[in-house]
């Protein structure tokens, strides 16, 4: 008994979760279950993503949608500059509401998100739901 009290105090988790954390396992909390504090991002994020470049023209992107299930799979889509660094995101929304005439004339550049809100690899899905929620992005289309 002394020692569990000894181990309780001493230690931020129980002898058994430690050693599961030494392993390399994730462990939040012992006692509660919550979703989103045991999964990482990098556990459901999409690695196999479509970039576009900033020079692209909006009419390219309609016409790569017809040709492109993955093309149409992809809500947001990273906008990276002829370097092939990312400068911000281009909402399929966006493209989609955008006048077929104007399509052929307005580039990635102009419709581009250039201040993003984004995910990290580490951070624990209720951290990335909170700052959805802060800054109130979710289902409705949002720009902020």
């Amino acid at each position: 008994m002394v020692a569990n009290l000894i181990g309780t105090l001493i230690l931020k988790r129980s002898i058994l979760t430690e050693k599961v954390a030494r392993r390399g396992f994730h462990v939040v909390r012992e006692y509660g279950v919550e979703p989103l504090e045991g999964v990482l991002a990098q556990e459901v994020m999409r690695k196999e993503i479509l970039t576009v470049a900033s020079d692209s023209k909006i009419d390219t992107l309609r016409e790569l949608f017809q040709s492109s299930i993955e093309a149409r799979r992809q809500r947001i889509y990273p906008v990276a500059d002829e370097s092939g660094i990312f400068i911000g995101v281009l909402l399929r929304l966006d493209i989609l509401l955008l006048d077929s005439s104007q399509a052929s004339e307005v580039t990635v550049e102009e419709m581009m998100i250039r201040s993003p809100v984004v995910a990290y690899v580490g951070e624990t899905l209720r951290t990335v739901a909170d700052r959805m929620a802060e800054r109130e992005i979710g289902s409705e289309r949002c720009r902020s």
